[in-house]
């Protein structure tokens, strides 16, 4: 804006000046004594005219500002009008093209909004379906486990419980991005979510024969049970994912709870993006990692003044720690 008024006063401060020095020139050569008594009034009017100029130009300035702010926010013809008015008509070509290129822009930000929530609707709506077989396939093991091979019972409790894990990630990512989460908060016990957390993980557990070490505490929290448990359950799906024999849940205080695996931690410079969307963690010859768990776990934890962070990263004792201080 101070560069607009500047740039705009030049012109018109220029003509001002010569036009007045001219007006000296004249009153001086047509009469000298005559000068001597205006000269301070010529000096006088012309620097008000410079203010007047000035100010005019500062106010225009602020009222373009303004009135382009306005066009932004709401394009439409009334503040398109209102804009023309005070830059004049000849800039109507290009504030019509602005005009029309922000229309179109929007319509297709519309239309692609729409899209992108059926498309979401969809998915969420497969999910919920998808879990009456997968509830059916649990019914099956349980029912049969006598008539299956171990080997088989194992290898399909894992596979149901990979895909539990898979459609409630993918459930709780497309929850966040609603706008308003209804959080349940309510006075829980951590070893309870701990414990159901566990229960969903036992088929991966018992694949990939881990050993469990669980100390944890039973102390009293307020928080939204469920966003808890999924909490809980992605870091412990991350110490599954990386950990080599051992997975160990402790609490290192009251209020601060860990969860440790014997993998080989992350490189340090990666250590910075642990929690970003789609990190995979390329120590790791794990392709099935998506880098969306810890992402998750994190905006949650967030949401509930849970401080989630990496509280280790040494080989062989990768510590991730949820603080409940808050």
């Amino acid at each position: 804006m101070k560069l607009s008024f500047i740039k705009n006063s030049k012109l018109p401060i220029l003509i001002l000046t010569i036009q007045s020095l001219i007006f000296i020139l004249i009153m001086y050569l047509l009469n000298g004594k005559l000068f001597n008594k205006v000269i301070f009034f010529i000096i006088l009017s012309y620097f008000i005219g410079v203010g007047i100029i000035v100010f005019s130009e500062i106010n225009k300035s602020k009222k373009i500002k303004k009135l382009i702010s306005d066009f932004e926010k709401e394009p439409s013809y009334k503040t398109l009008d209102k804009l023309l008015k005070e830059a004049g008509v000849d800039y109507r070509n290009i504030l019509d093209d602005i005009y029309i290129k922000n229309k179109k822009r929007e319509e297709k930000y519309q239309r692609q909004r729409t899209e992108l929530y059926d498309y979401k609707d969809l998915i969420e709506r497969w999910a919920h379906e998808i879990k009456t077989p997968i509830s059916i396939i649990d019914l099956l093991i349980e029912n049969h486990k006598e008539e299956i091979s171990r080997y088989f019972l194992e290898s399909l409790s894992y596979a149901n419980s990979s895909l539990k894990d898979n459609i409630n990630r993918l459930l709780y990512y497309g929850r966040y991005n609603v706008k308003k989460i209804d959080y349940k908060l309510k006075d829980l016990s951590l070893k309870d979510a701990i414990n159901e957390a566990m229960e969903n993980y036992y088929s991966i557990i018992n694949e990939r024969e881990l050993v469990v070490i669980d100390e944890s505490l039973d102390i009293r929290l307020i928080s939204d049970y469920n966003s808890l448990v999924f909490i809980v359950s992605q870091v412990l799906s991350n110490a599954c994912k990386y950990a080599k024999s051992k997975i160990k849940i402790y609490n290192i205080s009251k209020m601060e709870l860990c969860i440790e695996d014997d993998g080989d931690g992350v490189y340090q410079k990666d250590l910075a993006f642990i929690f970003e969307k789609a990190y995979t963690g390329k120590k790791s010859s794990n392709t099935s990692s998506t880098g969306m768990g810890l992402y998750l776990a994190k905006v949650y934890a967030n949401d509930l003044g849970i401080d989630l962070s990496v509280k280790n990263n040494e080989k062989g004792k990768f510590i991730i720690s949820l603080n409940f201080q808050k």
